[in-house]
């Protein structure tokens, strides 16, 4: 792991992790701990500070050994805490006991297991379980077994086996969906309808199949169901199964409580398909949810500000409301973007420092803008998909533009032209080169389509940034 990553965990560590981590980080182990010190204290990382601390010693077996530690720390204090943490150590104590001899004690072990994975519906659990547990009896020369409790523990493993075999295959079909959905789009053709339609006919026919209910096949079937609609071109019908999927995680909440993150992602996917189907009016529902949700979650409650405040902001983007967009904007820049805020994932972070940026270039405030973008840019972005510095450039080009700095604008676009080629980039954003070109050129006509705008990862680009709508703006002055 990269020192800069590193810096990145160490700062998305809640106060109870670091407490955690430092009551088990070993004293005599100084100079890995300086290390984590070192980076704790830098609100930016800066490798040339870490260097300069170690003068001729490599930082990278302090770096290796803090890694190992800190993610040591990390499984130690998940297992105390979330249902898979706690049934991977009673698997793993089951396993020890057995090897040590001690089969009875082992047994217990695994019947504690068995009755938690089914209490919360992990019954990829179980299987290891049970398979160990027919070990431990065959250990014993079946001392306490007789042959029909071993026939009906081996019918138990094929039901596991079934079930889980079962539920791949609808994670497949589910999978094989989004896949097509990314690359392809909405249904173009009755080909791709007939596809379509075939998939929904197998999963038809493997829920009917199954034989008992579980949230987890409940929720893939409703995430299969919400986007088979984006993909007809059926919103409003996707949006139903929104509502369902939400309610069927209030009335199930046993079953996810110790992992809430999961919640956050659904409704963070949610969302997301909002804004890019452009119902803005749906989002406050979701947005208030997220909300209420993250402020009762003391680990979540700045991952759960944040992608509110960022979606909030995206829909007044999205409904033109600049004076209320800039309000907002102006408190995410201060709580979320400053040097010394609570670290948020790399992209989220990059993703509120364009939509800020974007709120100053509505209102003329191009220097505010430009200071954002470039400290971005120049932080780098290594952790975050290379098309959000493609974003900032354009957004930097637009904003040049509108300051009548042309002579670097003609430079600029010459030399991200060849960047974006080097990169293999998105056409996007060589389209936009394209049409930038044309208006410094004073070329009247309207811009053209960009390239496989119907492909919705193209799309998505093209909502971050209203790039073209701003070229059709200025050509026709």
């Amino acid at each position: 792991m990269l020192l800069s990553t590193l810096h990145s965990l160490i700062h998305s560590l809640s106060k109870s992790e670091k407490r955690y981590f430092t009551l088990l980080a070993s004293s005599d182990q100084k100079d890995f701990y300086r290390l984590y010190q070192l980076l704790e204290s830098q609100a930016v990382f800066n490798e040339n500070q870490v260097l300069k601390a170690y003068g001729e010693k490599s930082p990278e077996p302090a770096r290796k050994y803090l890694y190992r530690t800190l993610m040591k720390a990390l499984r130690l204090y998940e297992s105390e805490k979330n249902t898979e943490g706690k049934l991977m150590s009673l698997l793993q104590d089951a396993r020890i006991l057995h090897d040590k001899g001690f089969f009875a004690a082992a047994l217990e072990q695994l019947t504690k297991l068995k009755s938690l994975a089914l209490q919360h519906e992990k019954f990829s659990y179980r299987m290891p379980a049970l398979r160990l547990e027919l070990q431990l009896h065959s250990r014993s020369q079946f001392s306490d077994l007789n042959e029909q409790m071993l026939v009906e523990q081996q019918n138990t493993i094929l039901e596991v086996l079934e079930h889980e075999q079962n539920f791949a295959r609808h994670a497949y079909l589910f999978e094989t969906l989004s896949c097509r959905y990314w690359q392809r789009g909405l249904t173009q053709n009755p080909a791709e309808i007939q596809q379509l339609n075939d998939l929904l006919l197998e999963e038809y026919q493997l829920l009917n199949s199954r034989h008992y209910e579980s949230f987890e096949a409940q929720k893939l079937h409703l995430h299969f169901q919400s986007q088979y609609f984006l993909m007809t071109g059926a919103p409003e019908s996707s949006l139903s199964v929104f509502y369902e999927l939400i309610d069927l995680y209030d009335q199930q909440s046993a079953r996810w409580k110790d992992a809430p993150i999961h919640y956050v992602y659904v409704l963070d996917g949610i969302l997301a398909d909002l804004r890019w189907c452009e119902q803005f009016e749906k989002m406050p529902f979701f947005i208030q949810k997220l909300r209420d949700f993250t402020l009762h979650n003391e680990s979540l409650t700045d991952l759960g500000n944040a992608l509110s405040d960022s979606y909030q902001l995206q829909q007044y983007l999205g409904e033109h409301r600049y004076e209320e967009a800039f309000e907002l904007a102006e408190n995410i820049a201060e709580h979320y973007l400053a040097p010394a805020v609570p670290t948020l994932p790399a992209t989220l972070k990059t993703e509120m420092n364009l939509l800020v940026a974007r709120v100053y270039f509505h209102k003329k405030l191009y220097q505010n803008a430009l200071k954002l973008i470039n400290r971005r840019l120049n932080e780098g972005m290594m952790d975050s998909p290379d098309y959000w510095q493609w974003l900032h450039y354009m957004l930097r080009l637009m904003i040049q533009y509108e300051l009548g700095n042309l002579d670097y604008l003609e430079y600029e676009i010459k030399n991200l032209g060849r960047r974006l080629k080097k990169a293999s980039a998105p056409p996007l954003f060589l389209d936009w080169l394209t049409l930038l070109q044309r208006l410094l050129k004073n070329q009247k006509r309207p811009p053209e389509p960009t390239t496989e705008l119907h492909n919705p990862q193209i799309r998505r680009l093209s909502q971050w940034l209203p790039f073209e709508e701003w070229v059709q703006e200025k050509t026709s002055k």
